[in-house]
């Protein structure tokens, strides 16, 4: 999870360098999905409904592995792990 979680926090801001010249400085992934959602409507969506879940546990995951790690299951992480 934390590896996926920085996977997607380096890849929004390549997009925001690419789109901006520059990205805030920040490990937060919803802030760097709002900023990014400027450009994309895509990418706003993930920031709607059931998939702002995924990525709000994702930032969690993140911080928490930061903080006091804990293992997640299978069933957890879902069938894509």
């Amino acid at each position: 999870m934390f590896s996926l979680e920085q996977h997607c926090q380096l890849l929004a801001k390549y997009y925001l360098f690419y789109f901006d010249g520059t990205y805030p400085r920040t490990h937060s992934l919803t802030e760097l999905l709002r900023e990014l959602a400027k450009h994309s409507e895509g990418v706003a969506q993930l920031l709607r409904g059931e998939s702002y879940l995924y990525v709000s546990k994702l930032e969690d995951a993140y911080v928490a592995s930061r903080c006091m790690p804990r293992e997640y299951d299978k069933q957890e992480v879902g069938a894509h792990a």
